[in-house]
């Protein structure tokens, strides 16, 4: 559930997320009578091996700050596709791919 919270955190791109959208996102629409007590413990074991200062608590949820943009598959990702449309949409169909 850790490695769970930490893509749930990551796919948020900085933004903060709420306790509840995190029990939402690891447990569903049922999720354990104990799920915020959980998700403070994992939230606590990931700060121990994340940098400090990446995992930090506000406004009654989480947020991962101070990772740079590069540093994600998905965002390198993005810009890849972003891109290729462009490539696209100016007829370079050998840069699009």
């Amino acid at each position: 559930q850790q490695r769970a919270l930490l893509a749930a955190l990551l796919l948020r791109e900085g933004r903060t997320a709420t306790a509840a959208e995190l029990i939402d996102a690891l447990w569903g629409e049922e999720p354990p009578s104990q799920a915020l007590a959980a998700l403070r413990t994992y939230a606590s074991r990931l700060r121990k091996v994340l940098d400090p200062g990446v995992l930090v608590s506000e406004s009654g949820g989480y947020a991962v700050r101070g990772l740079d943009a590069g540093a994600l598959d998905l965002a390198t990702a993005q810009d890849l596709g972003t891109e290729a449309d462009k490539a696209r949409a100016a007829g370079d169909l050998h840069r699009a791919r």
